[in-house]
């Protein structure tokens, strides 16, 4: 590699090379430079996006199967690898469509149909997930996919058994968490579940808590005044974060915690489990344009000489007839002038 540097091909050799030592930091690395030196070869991505998920950073395993994906649309392999990160963020829908589109790419094979059942089983929809095994098996009848079946058939008679059979807690749905915006979860929902009242009778005071393990002091809890017989209802989560949250650099899988309280407690509670990743305090997305606002603050030196400037220099003078808000648009306005912004 000293030699020859810049041969993207080499790059990619090495990447292979360390990824069969399963040296996945040093692998990442060589598919990261291969990538800079060739940014349209689909090898050097996917192998850089799997080298990635098995860091656990599935953050950036997504990114790099999504430039992947517009480079070779019809590859069964990027589809089902970038459903495979969907699926462990949670983010089901997204991972729904992929794995869906990677089984049509390749009718013959059963992994999309074993990775959409547990997508399934992790939002309590067990008939989707009984679905999707059943395909599995008919496609692969290892023993792996029938205890898989089988394990999936009792779950659901398991859920439909005592306090389940009444109200039933399913369709768990997380967001992506940024550690950036951790403080608009609070009022913003991190999620939802839906709640489905199975029995003939009307249930009230129920109590629905939402609980990350370490990055939470307290759960939050919302109370359901009634669920009436044969209906459901959809319930946001939100989550209010300790300062711990703020020591998370690298992207941490956690463990989330959703408990049912029955108003009378000889009624017993349920308790769902799902594990989700919490993106570090440097990441965030473009699309939420809130979230710039954890990087500049007014506390920073830059903006605050910035503003000084601006007022100093394009400010309008203190007598004139102007009321304060009119002030500071003339003033925004002449500074971004100054700029060369139009």
């Amino acid at each position: 590699m000293a030699l020859q540097p810049n041969d993207a091909e080499l790059r990619l050799t090495q990447a292979r090379t360390l990824a069969h030592l399963e040296r996945w930091h040093d692998a990442a690395n060589a598919a990261r430079e291969a990538q800079r030196l060739a940014p349209k070869n689909l090898d050097a991505l996917v192998l850089g996006a799997e080298a990635a998920y098995r860091q656990g950073k599935n953050g950036e395993a997504i990114e790099t199967l999504k430039r992947a994906v517009t480079l070779d649309p019809e590859s069964y392999e990027v589809h089902y690898k970038l459903g495979r990160s969907y699926v462990d963020n949670n983010l089901y829908s997204d991972a729904q469509s992929h794995l869906e589109r990677a089984a049509r790419l390749n009718d013959r094979l059963d992994a999309p149909h074993v990775l959409l059942a547990q997508m399934h089983l992790n939002q309590r929809s067990y008939d989707a997930a009984i679905n999707s095994l059943t395909l599995a098996v008919a496609l692969n009848p290892s023993d792996v996919n029938r205890r898989e079946l089988d394990t999936a058939y009792d779950r659901k008679k398991k859920a439909l058994a005592g306090t389940g059979g009444r109200i039933v807690m399913e369709d768990l749905r997380l967001e992506r968490m940024f550690v950036a915006a951790h403080k608009q979860y609070a009022t913003e929902p991190l999620g939802r579940i839906r709640l489905r009242n199975d029995s003939a009778e009307d249930y009230q005071g129920l109590k629905l808590s939402f609980f990350i393990k370490e990055y939470m002091d307290f759960p939050v809890t919302r109370e359901i005044a009634e669920l009436k017989a044969k209906t459901f209802v959809e319930i946001p989560l939100n989550a209010t974060f300790n300062r711990k949250v703020l020591d998370i650099d690298e992207d941490t899988r956690v463990l989330v915690i959703t408990t049912l309280a029955m108003a009378d407690a000889r009624d017993g509670s349920q308790e769902v489990t799902q594990a989700m990743t919490l993106y570090g305090r440097n990441a965030l997305v473009w699309a939420n344009s809130d979230m710039i606002g954890s990087f500049i603050t007014p506390r920073d030196d830059t903006l605050r000489n910035f503003v000084r400037e601006a007022v100093n220099r394009y400010g309008t003078p203190a007598q004139a007839v102007l009321n304060r808000s009119l002030s500071q648009a003339a003033t925004l306005f002449n500074t971004l002038g100054a700029l060369g912004l139009r």
